[in-house]
């Protein structure tokens, strides 16, 4: 990509070279989508970023990039074309203290409302950074997600994400390095 050439038009002239892997460093725009999922129905293997803070998020906007005529063929090509989605974070992580603390009773329901999960106690954790981790939601996309993005039902791929054995939210992954005391709260 150059400023004579915009990042569409760069990913049309890789389709044309006859590769087997294409990789597309943002969808930003309905036409990248389109380049993108053409690619992945005609035997490309496609890795492409979204910025996104969650799998809800990516499917949201991937929804919102879609064309609103021909809604319905647009949506059984994407869910054709979609394998997975990978939402990830990088967090510092800390020295254990030796402190154990009870989260404030706002935290706890904040906490309890936004993960599911419920956090009694936790390791503080000290203010030295020792290392980084990465922490990731991760949707497989099978049946049952693809008939609900074909029906434009964000809701319904979150909740069939949810029953996936692998898939833990950030929120739920942050959480167990909170009570561990590796992240700070």
């Amino acid at each position: 990509v150059t400023k004579d050439l915009s990042p569409e038009r760069a990913l049309e002239q890789a389709l044309r070279m006859g590769g087997q892997v294409l990789v597309v460093g943002e969808i930003r725009s309905p036409r990248m989508l389109q380049l993108a999922l053409s690619a992945a129905t005609t035997g490309y293997l496609v890795f492409a970023t979204l910025h996104c803070d969650t799998v809800t998020e990516s499917i949201t906007r991937l929804f919102n990039l879609l064309p609103e005529q021909n809604r319905e063929a647009e949506l059984g090509l994407l869910s054709s074309a979609l394998r997975a989605v990978v939402c990830q974070r990088l967090v510092p992580l800390r020295e254990p203290g030796t402190a154990v603390c009870t989260p404030s009773l706002h935290q706890r329901d904040w906490i309890r409302k936004n993960s599911g999960v419920n956090l009694e106690h936790y390791i503080e954790a000290s203010d030295q950074v020792v290392d980084r981790k990465a922490i990731a939601e991760l949707m497989v996309v099978d049946y049952e997600i693809k008939i609900a993005i074909e029906e434009y039902d964000v809701k319904r791929v979150f909740t069939q994400a949810i029953s996936q054995p692998q898939f833990e939210t950030l929120l739920q992954q942050g959480l167990r390095l909170v009570e561990k005391g590796l992240v700070s709260i």
